[in-house]
């Protein structure tokens, strides 16, 4: 069996922790090319939605640094994706519930820039944007 220093003993699992920090990568170094496909998106708001990543931000004591990144590369790029797909604005939501989790990684990751902020500003742009939809006629 092979281990990947830092992830864990299960390939796939290490797969996806690395696949999701490429699609982060990529996002940085080409800023169009998740917006351009829906199906990588679809397959991060999985990965996102799975009760796997969620048990693993309650168990973070237990975690590698890989893994600890998970959510926070997760999140940034589901924030990226909505930033041009407005209609996909009810997910922000979701991303903003990583904080109901007490000590999630993504509020203590040393040396790493936090979304929090990002989060509250989509949240504060996607109420502004319903209600100016709400009070037309």
């Amino acid at each position: 069996m092979t281990c990947y220093i830092g992830v864990g003993p299960e390939p796939a699992a290490t797969a996806a922790f690395h696949a999701v920090h490429l699609v982060k990568a990529l996002t940085e170094l080409l800023p169009d090319w998740l917006p351009l496909r829906p199906h990588v998106y679809a397959a991060l708001l999985d990965r996102w939605r799975s009760e796997a990543r969620r048990a693993r931000c309650r168990n973070e004591g237990a975690l590698e640094q890989a893994q600890l990144l998970e959510t926070k590369r997760l999140a940034q790029c589901l924030l990226h994706y909505i930033d041009k797909h407005h209609e996909e604005a009810p997910v922000l939501l979701e991303v903003a519930s990583v904080y109901e989790v007490r000590g999630c990684a993504m509020q203590r990751v040393s040396g790493q820039h936090c979304v929090y902020a990002n989060v509250l500003s989509y949240v504060s742009l996607t109420h502004a944007l319903y209600a100016s939809f709400s009070t037309e006629g």
